[in-house]
């Protein structure tokens, strides 16, 4: 146990000398703050106040003065307002001419020169508020009026597949922006730190420095050693991540459009971290064989790369998971150790998932993990010091059947 805790200690420190790692473990929070950064430069370079446009009231239904506030600009004389549009104090004005109820016509004057961005060819929502009013005013009650100009506002009520009301009513954003980006930390890190898991294999088989080390450790020692502390480096990220996550959230809150209930539930943490570890471990349980069969880290991240390419399938299908979290393709993910860390948090983040199949997923992603560290603990010792050429698939096989 304390020849594991040496090699556990041996490859954090390993892990945390690399560049790479703290390039890429910081490369999330920079992208963050960057798009917070631009978000505010962008907000302080445009014109935040609407632009004031005049109006000249040829029917005669119009206020003789707009309402305060409004950004409108009422003229009783054409040519004043003419005047105050070159001087470029209003950006347009509308004139409503005296048969405006029985063509619906309105003359829209602006200056020559103005951008492709300025106040676009429509009517402005605040003058059309007031020819609607204008409109109906004889017509029907001020209530009915302010009705007619915004005539439904929808409220979304979710149902589970019972029929009842869902305990969970999330925006689509929400519902598809926190799955989608925890399981993208997810997925990068245990891509990651199983890359360096199976660089670390065949550097060190390259360099015959595994010789060294067997001779005061055995080869599942060495095998355990290494996944708990690189297992430890991506708890590491992770929390590191999901701190930035919190921050950036909390700066970006007054620059980004972000809806109200964008939130990480504490269940959705807590799973996230119990089936981050579950996948990591049986990740890093495969990515030990295929670093003692491969020649270089080149070619044993190659292969590494298709072993864990399974992970992202839920994020590939994601639409679907999302839409129907508890159909069928989202529940035979969960019960596939390959696909069951994503999916899992897709699915809790989506809508309320059964215990039975959070616990179910659990167990054999358990399994799976327990499983694929007997045979790759069997490669490992069967093909660690074989150099210079990979073994065929008939050794392979034979080293998997092997008592160990």
């Amino acid at each position: 146990m304390n020849k594991i805790a040496v090699i556990t200690r041996f490859e954090l420190k390993s892990v945390f000398a690399r560049r790479m790692f703290w390039i890429t473990t910081g490369l999330l929070p920079a992208v963050g703050v960057i798009v917070i950064l631009v978000g505010r430069l962008v907000a302080s370079l445009a014109n935040t106040e609407p632009s004031l446009v005049g109006y000249v009231d040829q029917w005669g239904k119009l206020p003789a003065e707009a309402p305060a506030g409004l950004h409108l600009q009422a003229y009783i004389d054409p040519d004043q307002a003419r005047r105050d549009l070159l001087d470029k104090d209003i950006e347009a004005y509308y004139v409503i001419p005296s048969d405006y109820v029985q063509t619906g016509n309105i003359l829209r004057f602006k200056r020559a020169s103005s951008g492709i961005f300025s106040e676009g060819d429509g009517v402005p929502a605040l003058l059309n508020s007031l020819l609607v009013q204008a409109l109906v005013a004889d017509q029907v009650s001020s209530d009915i009026a302010a009705r007619i100009q915004v005539p439904a506002v929808i409220e979304t009520v979710r149902l589970d597949d019972q029929g009842a009301v869902a305990p969970e009513d999330r925006d689509e954003l929400s519902r598809f922006l926190v799955p989608y980006l925890f399981s993208i930390l997810l997925l990068v890190s245990i891509g990651m730190t199983s890359g360096f898991l199976v660089q670390s294999i065949t550097e060190e088989k390259q360099t015959r420095t595994i010789e060294v080390l067997f001779s005061s450790v055995s080869p599942t020692t060495l095998m355990a050693g290494k996944i708990l502390g690189l297992g430890l480096a991506g708890i590491v990220q992770i929390v590191i991540w999901l701190v930035a996550a919190w921050l950036l959230a909390t700066l970006a809150g007054s620059v980004l459009p972000l809806p109200g209930d964008l939130s990480i539930s504490p269940e959705t943490l807590l799973l996230g971290g119990l089936f981050f570890l579950l996948g990591y471990f049986f990740y890093a349980a495969l990515i030990v064989g295929v670093g003692a069969i491969s020649t270089s880290p080149q070619e044993g991240g190659q292969m590494g790369g298709f072993a864990t390419f399974a992970a992202a399938l839920p994020l590939i299908l994601i639409s679907v998971i999302i839409n129907e979290p508890n159909g069928t393709l989202a529940r035979v993910f969960t019960f596939i150790p390959f696909t069951t860390p994503v999916t899992v948090m897709l699915r809790t983040s989506a809508t309320s998932v059964s215990w039975g199949d959070v616990a179910g997923g659990a167990v054999v992603l358990v399994a799976a993990a327990v499983g694929a560290t007997i045979l790759s603990a069997r490669v490992f010792r069967a093909f660690l010091l074989l150099y210079g050429r990979r073994p065929r698939l008939g050794e392979i096989w034979r080293a998997l059947r092997s008592a160990g």
